[in-house]
């Protein structure tokens, strides 16, 4: 096999591996998303909204793009915010909208990908919180100024910071070189195994993996 053809078929193997391991992730998301989701309906339909809302925050938590039950979550806090408002529960109102929030900001990355609903997460939690009667002896204040200060605050923050947005870049290009320098340098020859390649190799990757770690939970 010419060493051009033994690359590409290192290469091969590799990206296929990373796409499997990825392709299994994306099969986890899926059903535990699906499975929080049907929790989330059955509790609604008794009427425990508490429960119903830990339930689908976790659903819209396990976000993968494309993924349906992610949509049918945020649609189920909603509805369950707006169902417990309506009963002048404000209580339970606030606690749903405060997950649709939580979920909103946990898939931010870039983009938000559910700004929209965080938008009327941020608004109704704005709302809610000016109505909240004041503690006894605490200074009375406009219930429109309250609401727009908690509108402000909650509007903070919305975006990932950038460098952790590089970080996860550089994470990604990190890995991906890692994993290819050991496929095409340090497993290339078949006769012996070039010992000096792969662990250049195996620092790159876990220095991917790490950086990613850390972006994702800073970002």
């Amino acid at each position: 096999m010419s060493p051009a053809r033994r690359i590409a078929a290192h290469a091969l193997v590799l990206l296929g591996l990373v796409a499997g391991a990825g392709g299994l992730l994306a099969a986890r998301v899926l059903q535990q998303g699906e499975l929080e989701l049907r929790s989330a309906e059955a509790l609604a339909s008794t009427g425990n909204l508490e429960e119903a809302t830990v339930h689908a925050r976790q659903s819209a938590s396990w976000f993968v793009p494309g993924a349906p039950h992610v949509p049918a979550a945020y649609a189920q806090l909603i509805a369950i915010a707006r169902l417990a408002e309506g009963r002048g529960d404000a209580k339970t109102a606030l606690f749903a909208w405060h997950a649709v929030r939580t979920s909103a900001l946990s898939s931010r990355w870039v983009l938000i990908p559910h700004k929209d609903e965080l938008a009327i997460a941020d608004a109704s939690i704005a709302r809610l919180s000016a109505k909240q009667s004041a503690p006894h002896g605490a200074a009375t204040q406009d219930p429109a100024d309250i609401q727009q200060k908690m509108h402000a605050l909650l509007a903070r923050n919305d975006r990932p910071r950038l460098p952790w947005v590089f970080a996860m870049l550089g994470g990604f290009v990190a890995l991906t070189a890692g994993l290819l320098h050991m496929g095409w340098k340090g497993l290339g020859d078949r006769k012996h195994l070039a010992f000096g390649p792969l662990r250049v190799g195996a620092l790159l990757t876990t220095a991917g993996l790490i950086a990613w770690a850390l972006a994702l939970w800073n970002a």
